[in-house]
């Protein structure tokens, strides 16, 4: 975890007091500004922290060393948090509750220039739900209906769209026309996610999902790597999933401004991940700001029930979903389709991953 970033957090708990910690958003509000709108990973990751409630664990802990195993393993385990960004975010606690920290190692965050990648996941506990529109459905097109039900097993999702500071880290450029490294990627193909999917997982240890990156036929549900979403898992977590007992039209909201950056409000450019409200699962960014892109290829639905879909065996052209920065409000809504050819590239084009739960 970035060292800078740590101090100031020190700084800030000592002029305030110690109940800053508990009053989230006016310690997001206090990083931003004297961070001067850096830091959003780091403040996202030490907000996970402070909600779980692992301050007041480590400081009422009768075995300190067990609880703080017990901590690490929750966040590497629940939250898929890389272990140097978990061992960052329990020192700089403890350092905050005054506890010592353990002894350095070669493997310690300060041993690491830079932070590691936003590696938050939710998970979406499967269902069924009715994928599309209905004839009565506001700014509905006719490629949403028929309205059909699908279930879903279980899977994770990612947070927020893959951001820039993510696929550098991984592969090692970053093609986006709007640099940020909390902005989303963009100006990638489908190919690109396919390849950003595999490496990402061997770089962490995981089974890529794709055994074969140039010209995936298929993906292994058998694999725990990362990989993108089916059309439907798309559909499903924008509408919130079994926990959206009011299914809005856009992902969490019917005001597309509360929730997501299109032409009326972005300034014609893509903007931070996670800066607008998240839908009822937590996910964040799903309407506007880049679309992305989805496994399926592009075909007409049918009105049969179906179970974990993955669209038709081939195709001239890829799913896209969830609007951009340049669209119009309406291309927010959450069973609005698009469709882009495998190998389009567009500054308005990203990516979230989603893992299988096994």
């Amino acid at each position: 975890m970035d060292a800078d970033f740590q101090e100031l957090v020190k700084r800030i708990v000592k002029q305030q007091g110690p109940k800053t910690l508990s009053n989230y958003n006016k310690l997001k509000a206090v990083l931003d500004e004297q961070g001067r709108g850096a830091y959003q990973q780091e403040i996202r990751l030490l907000l996970l922290t402070l909600q779980a409630g692992y301050p007041a664990k480590l400081a009422q802990a009768q075995d300190s060393a067990k609880v703080r195993q017990e901590i690490l393993h929750e966040l590497q385990e629940d939250y898929f948090i890389l272990p140097q960004d978990a061992e960052g975010l329990v020192s700089l606690l403890e350092s905050l509750l005054k506890k010592p920290n353990s002894p350095s190692s070669p493997d310690s965050p300060e041993a690491s220039p830079k932070p590691a990648p936003d590696n938050l996941f939710i998970l979406i506990e499967g269902g069924t739900f009715l994928m599309g529109s209905t004839r009565k459905e506001a700014y509905k097109r006719s490629n949403e209906m028929p309205q059909h039900q699908v279930n879903l097993d279980d899977f994770y999702m990612a947070k927020y769209p893959v951001t820039q500071y993510e696929f550098q880290s991984v592969l090692g450029t970053n093609p986006s026309h709007f640099k940020g490294k909390d902005l989303p990627v963009e100006h990638i193909n489908w190919y690109t996610g396919i390849l950003y999917c595999n490496r990402r997982s061997l770089k962490e240890g995981l089974t890529p999902a794709y055994p074969d990156e140039q010209e995936p036929a298929s993906f292994d549900p058998a694999a725990n790597g990362y990989r993108l979403p089916t059309e439907a898992e798309w559909e499903y977590a924008a509408k919130g999933g079994n926990k959206g007992n009011k299914v809005f039209l856009y992902a969490g909201s019917n005001d597309p401004a509360e929730v997501g950056w299109f032409k009326a409000n972005s300034g014609d450019m893509t903007r931070t991940v996670g800066t607008k409200e998240p839908n009822s699962l937590g996910l964040f960014d799903l309407s506007g700001n880049v679309w992305e892109w989805c496994w399926d290829w592009y075909g007409e639905y049918s009105a049969q029930a179906q179970t974990n879909p993955r669209g038709p065996g081939t195709g001239e052209a890829r799913v896209v979903r969830g609007g951009s920065w340049g669209s119009l409000d309406r291309t927010l809504r959450s069973t609005e389709r698009g469709r882009g050819e495998p190998a389009a590239i567009s500054s308005s084009l990203g990516l979230r991953l989603v893992r299988q739960r096994l």
